[in-house]
C-alpha cells in the first residue's frame, strides 16, 4: 500500500512541470551544498610539514610587514613575530591541527635589517618531534681536537686541515666557511671566480709609476680592489635585494704585515679596522691558521701549504698588504703566500659575515653535499 502511494505521488509530481522543475532544482542545490562541504572539508585538513610551516611563517611575516616602514630602520635592528600571532590574527589555524604528527609547536620569525635589506629567519620548536636546525648548531655539534675539522680556539671556532666539511651553498653560490666569530656569526669565503682584478694601480710617488698604492681605504678614497668588490655587491645580476639580506655588515681588518712577522699573530691584521663593510677579502693570517702543520711558523715556510684546504682553492688576493713597501700586497695560491705588486691581477674572492641562526635545510658540509641555507633556486 505504501509503495503504491509513493509511486502515485512520484507520477503526479513528474506530471506537473512546475513541481518537476522545483524538484530537480532542489536536488541540484543539495548536490552543490554537499560538493562545497567536501571541498571545505578537504581544505580544512591541509597539513604542513615542518619545513613547509617555516616557509609559511616567513611568507606571512613578509605579508604582515609589506610596509617596510614598520620594520627596523637601523642596520642590525631586529623585530620578532611569534607563531601564535599568526594564529590569533586568523592567518593560521590551530597549529596542532595543521602540522604533521599533530605536534605541539611554538615558534617565531625574526626579521633583521642587514644594511637596509631584510632577512626573515623562522624558528620552530615542536618538542621531541622537530626543532629548526641553525647553521651555528650544525657546525658546532662536531668539533675536533686533532685532525681535519672545526677547532674551538678560545672565543672562536676555526676550520683547519685539508679535507674539511666546510662547504655551504647559499642562493646557489658555494662558500667555504672559514670560522665562527666570537659573536656566533659565520665568516665564509665566496668561491666564485668573477674574473681577475688588480689590487691597485694608482700612481705611486715612491716608484714614480703606476705600481699602485697598497692602502685599502684612506681619507674616503678606495683602492681599486675595494671598488671592485663594491661593484659586485651593487650589481643586481650578482646579488638581488633578497640575497643581500643574508649579508651582515662587518668590521674588516686592514692592518699591514711585514714578511717576517709571526704568521699566526692575528692582531697584526686587526691593528687597523674598517667598520660597517659588507664584503671583504681573506686576511693572510687566516691562511696560516688553516694549516695543521706545526712547522708552519714563517711566511717563507712551505710547510704552511700542508694539510691546508686553501691549497686546493683558486689563486686569490688577500686584503693584507706589505708594511715595508708602499706597492705590494699578499697573494695566496697553492704554493703559499707571496708578496706581489698591487698592479698585477688575481681573483678577488669575497668574504662575508652570516647570521648564526640561518636555517640548514639539508647537507653535511662536504663538497658534494654542502650545507643548504637560504634560497637555492637559480637566479
Amino acid at each position: 500500500m505504501f509503495v503504491d502511494n509513493l509511486k502515485n505521488f512520484w507520477n503526479n509530481l513528474m506530471s506537473n512541470p512546475i513541481a518537476k522543475k522545483a524538484f530537480y532544482g532542489m536536488v541540484i542545490f543539495i548536490f552543490v551544498i554537499i560538493f562545497i562541504m567536501i571541498i571545505a572539508s578537504c581544505s580544512s585538513k591541509k597539513t604542513y610539514t615542518y619545513l613547509e610551516l617555516e616557509e609559511k611563517m616567513v611568507s606571512l611575516a613578509q605579508k604582515k610587514y609589506s610596509d617596510k616602514t614598520l620594520l627596523p630602520q637601523n642596520d642590525g635592528g631586529t623585530l620578532e613575530v611569534s607563531l601564535q600571532t599568526f594564529v590569533d590574527e586568523g592567518s593560521l589555524k590551530n597549529i596542532q591541527d595543521i602540522v604533521e604528527n599533530n605536534s605541539v609547536c611554538s615558534g617565531k620569525v625574526t626579521i633583521i635589517n642587514n644594511n637596509g635589506n631584510y632577512l626573515y629567519l623562522p624558528y620552530l620548536n615542536c618538542a621531541s618531534d622537530y626543532k629548526t636546525k641553525t647553521l651555528y648548531d650544525e657546525l658546532t655539534k662536531d668539533t675536533v681536537t686533532a685532525g681535519n675539522g672545526l677547532y674551538n680556539e678560545g672565543e672562536e671556532y676555526i676550520f683547519k686541515g685539508e679535507n674539511v666539511n666546510n662547504y655551504l651553498k647559499l642562493n646557489n653560490i658555494k662558500y667555504r666557511i672559514i670560522k665562527i666569530n666570537s659573536d656566533g656569526t659565520i665568516r665564509a669565503l665566496d668561491t666564485t671566480k668573477r674574473g681577475t682584478v688588480i689590487w691597485d694601480d694608482h700612481y705611486n710617488i715612491d716608484r714614480e709609476n703606476n705600481d699602485g698604492i697598497n692602502i685599502y681605504f684612506q681619507n674616503n678614497i678606495n683602492s681599486r680592489i675595494k671598488n671592485s668588490i663594491e661593484e659586485y655587491y651593487n650589481n643586481e645580476e650578482e646579488f638581488t635585494e633578497e640575497q643581500k639580506g643574508y649579508f651582515k655588515t662587518q668590521d674588516i681588518c686592514i692592518g699591514k704585515r711585514s714578511y717576517n712577522d709571526f704568521v699566526n699573530d692575528g692582531s697584526i691584521e686587526c691593528s687597523e679596522k674598517l667598520e660597517k663593510q659588507v664584503f671583504g677579502l681573506i686576511q693572510v693570517n687566516e691562511y696560516f691558521k688553516a694549516s695543521l702543520d706545526p712547522n708552519c711558523t714563517s711566511m717563507a715556510s712551505q710547510s704552511c701549504t700542508n694539510y691546508n684546504y686553501f691549497g686546493t682553492m683558486p689563486t686569490m688576493w688577500s686584503i693584507t698588504t706589505d708594511k715595508d713597501t708602499s706597492y705590494k700586497a699578499y697573494k695566496i695560491n697553492s704554493d703559499g703566500v707571496h708578496l706581489t705588486k698591487t698592479s698585477s691581477t688575481s681573483n678577488a674572492l669575497i668574504t662575508v659575515r652570516l647570521d648564526k641562526d640561518l636555517i640548514v635545510t639539508a647537507g653535511t658540509g662536504t663538497e658534494n653535499d654542502p650545507y643548504l641555507v637560504g634560497n637555492n633556486t637559480k637566479k
